[in-house]
This record gives C-alpha cells, structure tokens and sequence, in this order.
C-alpha cells in the first residue's frame, strides 16, 4: 500500500454508505 492515507478514507466512505 502506497497511498493508503486517502484510500483508506475513501473506502472508509465507502463502506459507511
């Protein structure tokens, strides 16, 4: 994992819908 900063929020979002 590279970018997992952003990613991790993005699927955070994701996940939460």
């Amino acid at each position: 994992r590279e970018t997992s900063s952003f990613q991790d929020i993005i699927q955070a979002l994701l996940f939460s819908k």
